[in-house]
């Protein structure tokens, strides 16, 4: 699972805030589980890389372009 939010990597790998994050709902424990087990592994992708970036967030002109010419529309 890649990433450019450092407190959702921290919250998924990390015990330590499962008591300030009870609110979350049970997608989080699925991920949670499959982080321990291995079978998952989150990593940091910076926003300028991270082409879903387009779905979620306004981009500044360059930065969309580049992510259009990167999922080839």
């Amino acid at each position: 699972i890649a990433t450019d939010n450092n407190g959702a990597k921290s919250l998924s790998v990390n015990d330590s805030n499962h008591g300030k994050a009870k609110h979350i709902d049970i997608r989080y424990h699925f991920i949670r589980s499959h982080i321990e087990s291995k079978s998952f592994l989150v990593t940091h992708t910076p926003g300028i890389i991270n082409t879903a970036d387009i779905f979620t967030k306004p981009l500044a002109r360059v930065v969309f372009q580049a992510h259009v010419a990167r999922l080839g529309l």
